[in-house]
């Protein structure tokens, strides 16, 4: 595969985001909107959306989020260094930016663990024609 067909498949893959595993309250799905400032779709949406985009055969899965393997994922990928290094970074922020302060309420007050139990990730595949 050429560097430029792999980037395109990459730059459409990078654009996708969480996934609905059943169809949320309305509460939620704003409370996930404020918080996130994005548009969570189901799997059919995001398969429509890529069949907009021009892919043929596509195939996707969704699974919920387990938050521990996550976090877990996170340690192994930065190191306890580099975790230490983000969190001191986002005190740093915390105490010098009041509009980092505001982002950081509005993003967090509120948040529900109902919404752990309808909003997972999805890969999904499809092939340019």
């Amino acid at each position: 595969m050429s560097s430029n067909r792999a980037r395109e498949y990459f730059d459409f893959l990078a654009d996708l985001g969480m996934t609905w595993l059943k169809p949320p309250h309305p509460e939620i799905r704003d409370l996930f909107k404020r918080a996130a400032y994005a548009e969570a779709l189901d799997t059919s949406g995001w398969t429509e959306l890529m069949d907009q985009a021009g892919l043929v055969n596509l195939v996707g899965n969704s699974s919920p989020l387990d938050v521990s393997q996550e976090s877990k994922g996170r340690v192994e990928r930065y190191g306890r260094w580099g975790i230490l290094k983000i969190i001191l970074k986002m005190l740093a922020a915390v105490i010098k930016d009041r509009k980092y302060r505001s982002y950081l309420k509005d993003g967090t007050s509120g948040l529900s663990k109902d919404l752990l139990k309808v909003v997972g990730f999805g890969v999904y595949v499809g092939q340019k024609t």
